[in-house]
């Protein structure tokens, strides 16, 4: 099997076998795929007609997707076949509840561990479209105070004349925040690469103004009823900007048809995973590191 590096140039031929994604994750898309390909040191090869993956994983080993399109279950025995051909041993990567399934009638022995902080967020669209109920009061009492506090505020959806002033945005983001873990800064780089070739990703994007400068700035791709948010970006000088940010987005996908939004995982930030419960997410898609023995 001979696995290349994977590059900008290779959307067009990864895009078509992610068009189908029943387990709604955030990795089955062009934006989770190439965003993170140079830091999880992405490779990939067509074989049996189906799209495989190769990265180094979380556990500092290669690791494979499972196959996308094509013969699912003969790419399965070529990538058994080239690990033993290899001496090596056969890992799967953010494999879904119900792909566990399939691996286990293929391979009756394997080790599965749950990946917690990879779980993605699924969310029914309309609920950040409304925010109603007593659920989402506490999300309700930001947005309304960004309201009456910036009532010049604007969203609007991202166009390429939007770009510099975005991207100064961005900066300055990043900047602020000051978070230097790796993948902290593996974001930050993927980012402003989505800007620099926004339309080869082609996302859907908006942009919050308020004080007439940008302040928050959001993007996604869609794939059949499911947006995924790959980036959400906001001045938290403006008390309530995400909940507005995010609020004015979904109420974009749920008028072109979206039923779920996927505000994609952690990372294992503590912060982060309080605020994104606090959300109500309507299922956590689980995913696991699986080992074939």
């Amino acid at each position: 099997m001979d696995f290349k590096k994977l590059t900008l140039g290779d959307i067009a031929t990864v895009r078509p076998f992610m068009l189908e994604n029943p387990d709604r994750l955030c990795d089955v898309t062009v934006g989770g795929t190439f965003m993170w390909r140079d830091y999880f040191k992405t490779e990939y090869t067509v074989a049996c007609g189906s799209l495989i993956f190769r990265i180094m994983h979380i556990n500092g080993k290669p690791a494979f997707s499972l196959p996308l399109g094509g013969d699912f279950d003969g790419a399965l025995s070529m990538l058994y076949d080239f690990s033993r051909s290899c001496s090596s041993e056969l890992y799967f990567a953010t494999v879904s509840a119900a792909d566990l399934a399939a691996l286990k009638n293929k391979f009756p022995d394997i080790q599965a561990v749950p990946e917690r902080n990879w779980y993605d967020y699924l969310y029914l669209a309309e609920d950040f479209a409304s925010f109603s109920g007593r659920r989402f009061s506490g999300q309700r009492n930001h947005m309304n105070h960004f309201k009456r506090a910036y009532p010049d505020f604007s969203f609007s959806l991202f166009t390429p004349q939007d770009a510099p002033e975005v991207r100064e945005f961005l900066c300055e983001h990043a900047r602020v925040s000051q978070k230097d873990s790796p993948i902290a800064i593996a974001e930050q780089e993927a980012v402003l690469e989505v800007m620099d070739n926004f339309e080869l990703y082609g996302m859907s994007a908006g942009v919050l103004r308020a004080n007439n400068k940008i302040i928050g700035f959001t993007a996604g791709e869609r794939t059949g009823d499911t947006v995924y948010v790959h980036i959400e970006k906001a001045n938290t000088d403006f008390q309530g900007a995400y909940q507005v940010l995010s609020n004015e987005y979904a109420k974009l996908c749920v008028n072109q048809g979206a039923v779920y939004i996927n505000r994609e995982d952690d990372s294992g930030d503590e912060g982060l995973r309080t605020s994104k419960l606090s959300y109500h997410p309507v299922e956590l898609l689980e995913k696991y590191t699986v080992k074939i023995n």
